[in-house]
C-alpha cells in the first residue's frame, strides 16, 4: 500500500499473503474495501520503518483498525516483530478466533 505522499507503507502486526500465493488476490481486494476512499489515519509503534524503507504503521478508519479486521475476517494473520508489539495480544485473540469460524 502506498500513502498519498507516495510513500510505501507496511501495516504492523500482521502478515498477508504475498502476489504468488494462495487467497492474495482476496486479501487485496478486502484490503481495498477498508481502505479504498476513506481517510486513513495512521499510527506507528515504536520503529518508524521496516529494513526496506516502507513506513510502519497502523490504520485507522474512523474507530476501525484495518490491520485488525484484516486478521478478523481471516485475510491476515498475527505476525509481530520486536519492538513493534503494541497490539500482538490482539492480533493474536483475532486471529484464534478466525480460524476457529473455519
Amino acid at each position: 500500500m502506498e500513502t498519498d505522499d507516495g510513500q510505501h507503507l507496511r501495516y504492523v502486526g500482521i502478515d498477508t499473503p504475498e502476489r504468488e500465493e494462495p487467497y492474495y488476490w482476496a486479501a487485496l481486494q478486502a484490503n481495498s474495501s477498508l481502505a479504498t476512499n476513506k481517510e486513513i489515519r495512521l499510527k506507528k509503534d515504536v520503529e518508524d520503518r521496516d529494513t526496506n524503507g516502507r513506513l510502519l504503521r497502523y490504520a485507522w478508519v474512523g474507530d476501525r483498525m484495518i490491520n485488525a479486521k484484516l486478521v478478523q475476517q481471516g485475510y491476515a494473520y498475527s505476525h509481530s516483530y520486536g519492538p513493534n508489539l503494541k497490539y500482538q495480544e490482539y492480533f493474536l485473540r483475532l486471529a484464534k478466533e478466525a480460524l476457529e469460524q473455519i
